[in-house]
């Protein structure tokens, strides 16, 4: 296991019920009902529940978990992808990206400690940032050697200090690493989700056990779903040469998509007309003028000239993650394809239970807002969905 590094700021006091927010990265909608039973799946009963947590465009980890920490769309946080370009920075941003140029908006933990309330998170894609010139109170640089029970074990430990933070954040990829190298069917996800319920149930029996459970709030999400997938095709190689072969543009290929830059409007159109009418490439490109008002990704820097999608199921080999000679999962396809939506459940004395209809992402920041008695930045967010989801 590697060294474990844990990065203190200056503490801000709270006091009152407190909120836990846990992201379960890749948690499809309907695999609630394949959770065994336990604390975890009597949640989705007895707490409040979206009928499905709808994702941004592309519905990818790094876009999505930023929608749910800020409130906002891509094209106001920035993070179009887990891969993109800025015209201005002539850079390229990778999830291993921490300057904080890439960064926009204002994270709920950063909403909360401007407010008096302190943060702590453990994961969260973007938390090790300095955003605004801040960090939360607490936070770690990602290490996937950290065991999942450590993580719970050090929330639970948090939550029952004499002086608590307001707002615990934290972040699971379990699931996400089991679909895509398994497919979401498959047994391997099972497992996932039965170490997801022992997760939970651990959770709820250490607060329990340290008599702060009925001051807590917990509210679990997820950033997308998952598809099942054919052994990848075409590869990198051949979408690059074949198509975008001029070696002025830059072209981002990302598993289920592609961004391409540098492009005129004249050539972005024949581009895409020669993409759409090669069936066996199984992609559809659309200059991004033409994307419809379900894209919310037009940052004038960062916006391709050129977006391409694999057909649903379909994928690119860029040869970057061990895919398998087989159908495995995947995820990035359009947010109507309802394999794409994750979980929203929430639980805690301030919670109101009941099923709501599925609501975005970028409304998850206002509940968790509401939650603390903060005042929220501005946000694309639906301030009614908090209203439905918190009592006060």
């Amino acid at each position: 296991m590697g060294v474990l590094t844990l990065v203190v700021s200056a503490p801000l006091m709270f006091g009152g019920t407190r909120t836990i927010l846990i992201s379960f990265d890749g948690f499809r909608h309907d695999y609630v009902g394949r959770l065994p039973d336990g604390v975890f799946k009597s949640m989705f009963s007895t707490g409040c529940r979206a009928q499905s947590l709808i994702p941004v465009n592309p519905t990818k980890t790094f876009p999505n978990h930023w929608s749910l920490a800020t409130g906002l769309y891509p094209e106001h946080h920035g993070i179009l992808d887990n891969r993109f370009y800025d015209r201005a920075l002539v850079d390229t941003f990778a999830m291993s990206s921490t300057e904080s140029a890439w960064w926009l908006g204002e994270p709920v933990w950063n909403t909360a400690e401007r407010r008096g309330v302190m943060a702590y998170t453990y994961y969260w894609p973007g938390s090790n940032v300095a955003v605004q010139g801040m960090h939360p109170t607490r936070w770690f640089p990602y290490s996937g050697s950290r065991k999942y029970a450590d993580r719970i074990d050090s929330v639970i430990a948090w939550s029952a200090m004499p002086q608590p933070p307001g707002l615990i954040v934290t972040y699971f990829e379990l699931l996400d690493d089991a679909g895509h190298r398994h497919g979401p069917q498959s047994a391997q996800v099972d497992t996932a989700l039965i170490t997801a319920e022992a997760l939970i149930a651990r959770l709820v029996q250490g607060l329990r056990a340290h008599d702060v459970l009925d001051s807590v709030n917990i509210v679990i999400v997820s950033d997308h779903g998952m598809t099942a997938t054919e052994p990848p095709s075409p590869d990198q190689h051949r979408v690059q040469s074949a198509l975008f072969g001029d070696s002025s543009l830059v072209v981002l290929v990302s598993h289920t998509n592609v961004f391409v830059y540098g492009l005129q409007p004249d050539q972005a159109d024949a581009v895409a007309e020669r993409v759409n009418a090669d069936a066996a490439l199984k992609i559809r490109a659309t200059p991004s003028k033409r994307l419809d008002s379900s894209w919310h990704i037009n940052h004038a820097a960062r916006v391709p000239d050129l977006y391409a999608e694999a057909l649903f199921g379909s994928t690119i080999d860029t040869g970057k993650r061990p895919l398998p000679q087989h159908a495995g999962g995947n995820h990035g396809y359009h947010n109507s394809n309802v394999d794409m939506h994750g979980i929203f459940v929430a639980t805690g004395p301030d919670i109101k239970p009941g099923l709501l209809p599925s609501f975005s992402v970028v409304d998850v920041y206002n509940v968790i807002c509401s939650l603390l008695r903060i005042e929220p930045a501005l946000n694309d967010g639906n301030p009614e969905i908090a209203r439905r989801v918190v009592r006060h």
